[in-house]
């Protein structure tokens, strides 16, 4: 997990935030693309592989803010 937190200082956008859902432990962060819509990424390791999901907002907030 220390290599994980130190490539995603180096890596992923600065708002990324660390989580810890249902014992995964990721990362959540918003990018805007070139033409200009929002989306909220979730970036985690799955026990083998690095997975991404892209988020919408009101899940992000059901999720891991209620």
């Amino acid at each position: 997990m220390i290599f994980d937190r130190l490539v995603v200082a180096q890596k992923l956008p600065s708002n990324a935030q660390e989580m810890n859902v249902n014992g995964v432990t990721g990362w959540v962060y918003d990018i805007v693309c070139e033409i200009g819509n929002q989306y909220t990424i979730f970036i985690y390791h799955d026990g083998s592989l690095y997975q991404v999901m892209v988020l919408f907002s009101a899940e992000v907030n059901l999720l891991y803010f209620s």
